[in-house]
């Protein structure tokens, strides 16, 4: 089922994007804080805090070399995220966006697991960041092999409970989190790109598994940061996977943008319905 990519995903851990108000006062696609630095180390740094918020080290391992993060023959399969140092050696920058984009992959029929349709919405300046960052490795270690499914996964995408990455693409590329005004473009955009590949395209939760984002109504923006930097939400419970992706992916958003996309999560939260 859906959550089980969800989870392995992040454990192993254009026109409809919010957009941002210049200082013209024209619109301009939103983007994390630091986007528009103009120095080729700049950028690759920039990529390299893309990578970490957006979890590619949680797949793809924290040397980006790969790693198996399913083996289950007679179930999903076996399934690794592939080798980034090698893949970006041998991949256009044209097929990395449409991989990003797209969900399509250069050469195999079908993506699994990438969150393509999170990542849809990157900024122009976010994505190149990231291409350069993903680019400055030399190609090191094993090349990884394609994901064999097991007879589970194949069962649940016949039943349409598992999609490819294209898919889920096409299924959302319309789909984004409340509009609450320019104000909040930022903080939206956040979420779209961070927040929707667990809490869904809308922020509308999934069923039996993640929230509703209009839960962070209850929260203050110091509750807020907390959550953010530290796992820990009001009350104290323990909040598993996402006090996990908090203390290895959010940490790593500035407090400008921590505190942007509070206030927009709050905005969207008390909006009239």
């Amino acid at each position: 089922m859906r959550v089980f990519w969800i989870a392995v995903s992040i454990f192993l851990a254009g026109c409809d994007s919010p957009a941002a108000e210049q200082a013209d006062g024209q619109s301009a696609p939103a983007a994390f804080e630091g986007a528009l630095v103009r120095n080729a180390s700049a950028h690759i740094a920039h990529g390299e805090r893309i990578a970490d918020v957006l979890g590619c080290r949680g797949c793809h391992g924290a040397d980006l070399q790969g790693r198996k993060f399913d083996d289950d023959p007679s179930g999903y399969g076996v399934l690794w995220a592939p080798n980034l140092t090698r893949s970006m050696a041998t991949m256009s920058d044209s097929q990395f966006e449409a991989l990003m984009r797209r969900g399509i992959h250069p050469e195999r029929p079908k993506l699994w697991v990438m969150p393509s349709e999170n990542f849809q919405h990157l900024s122009k300046d976010d994505m190149r960041a990231l291409r350069l960052y993903l680019r400055s490795f030399p190609p090191s270690g094993q090349p990884s092999p394609p994901p064999l499914l097991g007879p589970r996964a194949i069962a649940e995408e016949a039943e349409g409970k598992v999609k490819p990455a294209a898919v889920l693409v096409r299924e959302t590329a319309s789909v984004l989190p409340a509009d609450v005004g320019r104000a909040h473009a930022r903080g939206r955009y956040i979420a779209a790109v961070a927040c929707g590949e667990c809490h869904g395209a809308a922020l509308e939760g999934r069923e039996g598994d993640t929230p509703n984002l209009d839960i962070v109504g209850a929260y203050s923006a110091e509750q807020f940061a907390t959550l953010m930097r530290t796992g820990a939400p009001v009350g104290g419970r323990d909040l598993g996977l996402m006090a996990q992706v908090a203390r290895s992916r959010f940490t790593k958003l500035t407090d400008r943008e921590v505190a942007e996309l509070y206030a927009y999560l709050h905005a969207r939260a008390l909006r009239p319905q």
